[in-house]
């Protein structure tokens, strides 16, 4: 058997063409599959909606693929199938232009149906001519002439069908049907778009290789594809930019056809409501006069008459007119039967049946001394409950739909408008003449249980102002663009062919220089005659005797440069005289190492003058073919060729290839204005763009520095200088400048340079590339300047806050101020009940204001947190302290538990957490009829900072057992100004910003706060904030354990889980063993089981009583601690020996540890309390001479009186000026200052103090109404040592003054 041939490997455009034919197939296969199978049914939809081909498009593209396919492997006979897809293009293209069918269904009505249930009825027309386009190309292929043509057909027809193909699948990619529809209703289907595609590269593939193969380059026509690929996409884009353009605007007319119909609905409320609120008015008028009436109809026609209303009558209640507004000019309108009117006589009908207003359709009031379209409103008017008549409103619907379109929504001059009810226009825009057909909008709606058809044109103006023309832009450069792109592929063919065909020519003179090196090696043989046959030729021959410096020069070498050889002496200095001086050098150089023996071959190439004075390069090849002794040689012949024409053909290779690396850099940066400068910086060339921009021509800058005509007032001499820097080292340069055109025109142009080296990395050129940014600079100076602006409206509204809290506060100090004051004195319980609401009340409008304060500061971003160490139980313990009597009220459970991993000490804002709590726990208890609420504290560890600083993260949990949140209202909690529903407003109160405060504050402390919910179970606030253990050096917090605890147990009786926790918590810390028991009884069992009794139990008040008959516990003897509600009488003591103590709830860490060591101190008495006998005042702990300083009246009684409840007795001024001279004239040891006061203010009296004698400073408390952010630090920079806001509080002024003086001071002495 004969081996089989071996395939020659194919090239990739072969390749490409068989991958691109079978694709073809392949999808022409899927086609007809799934039309035979019915794959639709059983493929995923989107599937098989890619599949949805008709049979004969299948069955084209099938033969297509096959055809090219046979062609690919040498039976180009296969190509005459094209007649098949060609008869299919031609039935299609019939059937989309006529709707005709030549005969050729049946055909394919054989194989099944016509066509699947997805298909279109016939081939698009974009299709049908693909597929003759197509089938045509190979049908002439076939027939193999002209092959020129042919080929460049082949390509045309290829690109054409690749390009339809993309840009239809691109079309279903975007979703735009303006593109793969092709302006046709039949779209041609996406897998035949992609066949499509993989057809006309496998044509344009087979013609580039025979080209090719052909012309042995690339074809003429290889710009071809590329011009018509970017002239697809430029009409892909226009078409998309077209599209949406038209939608664009029929969005914009729609909104405004909605605002109409709003507008009219709106207002046609308004006027019914008008209308029975005149007829109810004219019913209960006791004096139902004329005067009355014009008064009453001229009130409601004064507003209503721009609307069209223009009359206004009242009927009996047979329906006859009796009166009339106005009366001069209707007098023609007072005998109207409104009965006879068929839309009148209805809309009466109703009004009689219906208490309300009624709107009549459309029928004819009087205008002036005509009649014209409009409306009616009629209004029953009764009398205690007695019809009286009835009010009739005439509208005239021109006049009110004028007036609404021209004054309330405004869009008169922007539309032509058409409104029409029922079948009837009833208003037209003066005239109704569209713009553009096109853009004509119409929509019904239904106003007034009426049909209201709206139609609207954009005038010419707003099509005007509102098209961009984007699409023709976009059509311009893209024609622009394919040009240039076209034109630089073409210029680079011809730079290649050109290139191509200097590297032929090198080639080839390569071949003939080897072949005279042969033939040189046969000169020894043949001198002489060698020399005959070359004195006719181009090529010169020399001979040189060395030691007798006789030189022969053939008759040929002369001629070769125009001399005559009888005239030219046979030395070597004649020739050596015709050297060009720059090569001298070289040619004695190689001359001297012949000469010296150390080469025996040299071949320069160098320039000699000819006859003509031209400047010849000539090749000479020398070789030393005798030698003596001494190496030297003795005879040397050589060769001299004119190389003139290789090294021009060199040259202008050199200068093809400068010419086409220009052209592509040019190609690239045509966007922008662009420059080819030299070395020196003078310009060489410059784009379009560049003399477009500049407003120069390319004639006008050539060889001039651009520095010289560009430059001006603002430009940036130290930039320039930059440049200059840059261009004298080579370097490139990226900076920003202010240029100037021709006509003085301003820009801001973004400059980049670059150099230009050739192979040596000699510096050639420079390209500057430059880039408007004028916009953007523009931008960034309008964006400076909106933000100095909102700077400045910010300060201004921090300053309006400012003033307001003070004046706000100031009052509010009183009125809270004197209400504490009055509840200390003897009232009756009505009394008191009333001076507990205005105080109440008082401090319900302060929690308002300091909410809307701290909002204000958060979303002005100028809320500062404070970083300070605390504890954190006595933080929680002052915010229980607060509600801890409404809790017992309400009779709640009321603690907290901190976990063991949760540091005692933190470092952060005591203040805003402590703001946090009192928020929720507020909430807490204000939501929470009964049951419990406590605050839960976890920590979780986080990564120290700087590997020394540990950090934590707490977890805060306000849990409690209230009415609860549905969870559909969950995300109204923490809005602004919003509350879960009105009803919770009204029966709670609230401002709806506590939640929104606390959300804030958390993420200001690095947290973050949700909410967990169940209706009628309860909720739970859960916050956490990032924060640092403080490093606080303190004594324990723990004292030692009392010995009985040492070595006994601690029984606690708690039902509340959390509870339980935090005593527990408490004494195992403190170091003793603790037992718990839900409840007395468990208790008490629990005692039975052990091997000896607890030393100390804790229960609730209610188990206390210690008889052994009620009390489970009773006969127990070992010291009791007896929890209490907060608020109420504490429990009395059983009649026992054993030690008694009760603690209010909920028990603090340092009340329960005072009151454990009492009940085991040796000396503690029995059955005492918490609570010890009544306080001695302040003033007896720390004497104080004390210093008023207050300008308000009311104020300064209310803090006289506060002092007098504290034990002091203070001196009091009006200004800072007086409060100086109190303090220049006696000592005092405490100054209360306030801020703002006449003549010297509270910082500067403040300042003046901190310049007297040592001896003579006060400690100053600021009392302000200033509570703004950063008040405080400035009465802190002013020398002030604290500070209280406003409305001050007793307790705030006992705490600031035991914050200064914490140890008890001397008795002051007069002094």
């Amino acid at each position: 058997m004969d081996s089989l041939p071996t395939l020659p490997r194919r090239t990739w455009l072969e390749r490409a063409s068989l991958a691109s034919a079978t694709l073809c197939a392949l999808i022409g296969a899927a086609g007809l599959s799934e039309s035979w199978l019915h794959l639709s049914e059983i493929l995923p939809w989107g599937l098989a909606e890619s599949l949805a081909t008709r049979r004969d498009e299948s069955t084209g593209l099938l033969v297509f693929g096959i055809a090219l396919l046979l062609r690919e492997f040498g039976w180009r006979a296969a190509l005459w199938a094209a007649v098949v897809p060609a008869a299919i293009g031609l039935r299609g293209l019939s059937a989309a232009i006529e709707h005709r069918d030549f005969g050729f269904g049946g055909v394919f009505a054989r194989l099944g149906d016509t066509a699947p249930v997805s298909s279109p009825a016939h081939l698009a027309g974009v299709t049908a001519c693909c597929f003759l386009i197509g089938s045509g190309k190979l049908l002439w292929n076939a027939i193999d002439r002209a092959p020129r043509t042919r080929l460049f057909g082949t390509a045309f027809a290829g690109s054409l069908i690749a390009s339809v193909g993309f840009s239809t699948w691109f079309g279903y990619i975007a979703e735009l049907p303006a593109i793969y529809r092709w302006g046709a209703t039949t779209a041609m289907p996406p897998l035949t778009a992609l066949a499509f595609l993989f057809l006309g590269l496998s044509l344009l593939s087979m013609a580039w290789r025979e080209e090719n193969l052909r012309a042995g380059g690339p074809p003429a026509w290889s710009p071809m594809p590329a011009a018509i690929a970017s002239l697809t996409l430029t009409l892909v884009l226009w078409l998309g930019l077209r599209e949406r353009e038209f939608s664009y605007l029929g969005q914009k007319t729609q909104t405004a056809m909605d605002q109409l119909a709003t507008t009219i609905r709106f207002e046609l409320e308004l006027q019914t409501t008008a209308i029975e609120r005149t007829a109810r008015a004219w019913g209960e008028t006791s004096v139902a006069t004329d005067v009355a009436w014009d008064n009453e109809a001229g009130a409601h026609l004064a507003g209503a008459r721009a609307l069209g209303n223009t009359s206004l009558a009242f009927l009996d209640r047979d329906f006859n007119p009796r009166r009339l507004y106005p009366r001069t000019g209707t007098e023609s309108a007072i005998p109207l039967d409104h009965l006879a009117d068929p839309a009148r006589r209805e809309a009466l009908d109703q009004a009689s049946r219906n208490p309300g207003p009624v709107l009549s359709a459309s029928t004819t009031v009087r205008l002036n001394d005509r009649l014209a379209p409009g409306f009616v409103i009629y209004s029953r008017s009764t009398r205690a409950g007695v019809t009286t008549g009835y009010l009739a409103a005439d509208y005239v619907y021109r006049i009110f739909f004028q007036n609404l379109i021209a004054t309330r929504v405004k869009i008169a001059d922007e539309y032509h408008i058409r409104i029409s009810i029922g079948l009837d226009a009833v208003y037209d825009s003066a005239p109704f003449a569209p713009a553009d057909e096109k853009y004509v909008v119409e929509r019904p709606y239904t106003i007034a249980d009426r049909r209201v058809r709206l139609t609207f044109a954009p005038t010419a103006a707003t099509l005007k102002m509102d098209r961009q023309f984007l699409p023709e832009i976009a059509l311009f450069t893209g024609l622009s663009f394919t040009v240039l792109l076209g034109l630089s592929v073409h210029l680079a063919r011809r730079a290649r062919s050109g290139q191509t065909a200097a590297e032929f020519s090198n080639q080839k003179l390569q071949a003939e220089n080897s072949e005279r090196s042969r033939i040189e090696a046969r000169l020894k043989i043949s001198d002489e005659r060698l020399r005959l046959a070359l004195d006719s030729t181009q090529i010169g021959i020399f001979e040189w005797q060395v030691p007798t410096g006789q030189v022969y020069y053939s008759p040929g070498l002369w001629a070769l440069l125009g001399y005559e050889q009888s005239h030219m002496p046979a030395t070597v200095e004649t020739w050596q005289a015709l050297v060009h001086p720059d090569d001298l050098d070289l040619y004695r150089r190689r001359t001297d190492a012949q000469l010296a023996g150390t080469s025996t071959f040299i071949d320069p190439e160098y320039r000699v003058q000819a006859r003509s004075g031209a400047w010849r390069w000539i090749s000479m090849r020398s070789k030393s073919v005798a030698l003596g002794l001494d190496g030297h040689p003795l005879r040397i012949i050589g060769t001299v060729q004119d190389i003139t024409a290789r090294r021009e053909a060199e040259q202008a290779l050199r200068m093809s290839q400068a010419e086409a690396r220009k052209l592509s850099l040019v190609a690239s940066k045509t966007d922008n204005p662009v420059i080819i400068a030299t070395p020196t910086g003078l310009i060489e060339w410059a784009n379009e763009a560049f003399c477009r921009v500049m407003e120069y021509s390319l004639f006008e800058v050539h060889g001039k520095n651009p520095a010289h005509f560009m430059l001006g007032p603002e430009t940036n001499r130290r930039g320039i200088a930059r440049i200059r820097r840059a261009l004298a080292s080579g370097h490139g340069v990226s900076t920003d400048v202010v240029n100037y055109s021709k006509s003085g025109r301003k820009y801001h142009l973004h400059l980049e340079i670059q150099p230009v080296r050739n192979e040596s990395g000699v510096l050639e050129n420079f390209i500057a590339i430059l880039t408007d940014i004028t916009a953007r600079v523009e931008s960034e100076n309008e964006l400076r300047r909106a933000k100095a602006e909102a700077d400045s409206a910010s300060r201004a509204k921090s300053e309006f806050l400012a003033s307001m809290s003070h004046e706000i506060r100031t009052p509010m100090n009183g009125v809270i101020g004197m209400t504490s004051l009055l509840m200390e004195t003897t009232l009756s319980s009505e009394q008191r009940d009333f001076v507990n609401t205005i105080r109440t009340s008082g401090e319900a409008l302060l929690t308002i204001i300091n909410d809307i304060l701290d909002f204000s500061k958060i979303e002005s971003g100028k809320m500062e947190l404070e970083h300070t160490p605390f504890d954190l139980a006595i933080c929680i313990e002052e915010v229980l302290d607060l509600f801890a009597m409404h809790a017992s009220v309400k009779k709640l459970e009321f603690g907290y538990h901190l976990s063991r991993e949760v540091p005692p000490w933190i470092v952060g804002d005591v203040t805003r957490l402590r703001q946090v709590l009192v928020n929720l726990i507020n909430n807490a208890v204000k939501f929470t009829p009964k049951g419990s609420v406590f605050i839960e504290v976890h920590a979780r560890a986080l990564p120290p900072i700087g590997g020394e600083i540990p950090r934590v993260r707490l977890e805060f949990s306000v849990r409690d057992t209230g009415i609860g949140i549905p969870a559909d209202r969950l995300d109204r909690l923490f809005k602004a100004f919003s509350q879960v529903d009105s009803s919770t407003t009204r029966k709670y109160g609230g401002t709806g910003l506590g939640l929104v405060i606390c959300q804030r504050l958390t993420q200001l402390m690095g947290g973050d706060i949700r909410v967990e919910s169940t209706p009628g179970h309860g909720s739970a606030f859960i916050f956490n904030i990032t924060t640092e253990a403080a490093l606080v050096t303190t004594e324990s917090a723990y004292p030692p354990l009392p010995a009985p605890l040492v070595h006994g147990s601690v029984l606690i009786v708690e039902t509340h889980p959390t509870a339980q926790a935090y005593l527990r918590n408490f004494f195992e810390r403190w170091g003793a063993r603790c037992l718990t028991a839900p409840n007395a009884t468990a208790a008490a069992e629990l005692v039975n089981h052990l091997p000896k009794p607890p030393a100390l139990l804790i229960l609730p008040a209610g188990d206390t009583d210690g008889s052994t008959q009620s009390d489970p516990l009773g006969h127990l003897s070992c010291p009791r601690l007896v929890l209490f509600p907060f608020g109420q009488v504490p429990p009395a003591a059983a009649d026992s020996n054993s030690p008694f103590a009760t603690v209010p709830k909920p028990p603090k860490h340092t009340t329960l540890l005072q009151t454990v060591q009492s009940l085991f101190a040796p000396a503690a008495g029995r059955g005492t309390g918490a609570t010890g006998g009544k306080e001695r005042p302040l003033a007896d702990e720390f004497p104080l001479r004390v210093l008023l300083a207050e300008d308000n009246p009311v104020n300064q009684k209310v803090a006289i009186r506060f002092l007098e409840r504290l034990g002091y007795r203070a001196d009091a001024v009006i200004n800072g000026s007086e409060a100086v001279d109190a303090l220049e004239q006696r000592r005092y040891d405490l100054v209360l200052m306030d801020l703002q006061m006449p003549e010297m203010d509270g910082l500067e009296a403040s300042r003046r103090i901190r310049l007297l004698p040592l001896e003579s400073q006060p400690k100053i408390i600021a009392l302000t109404a200033n509570a703004m952010q950063g008040d405080r630090e400035l009465c802190i920079a002013a020398g002030m040592d604290d500070y209280i806001s406003k409305p001050v509080k007793i307790h705030e002024i006992t705490a600031a003054i035991r914050r200064q003086f914490g140890s008890e001071v001397p008795a002051p002495t007069d002094s």
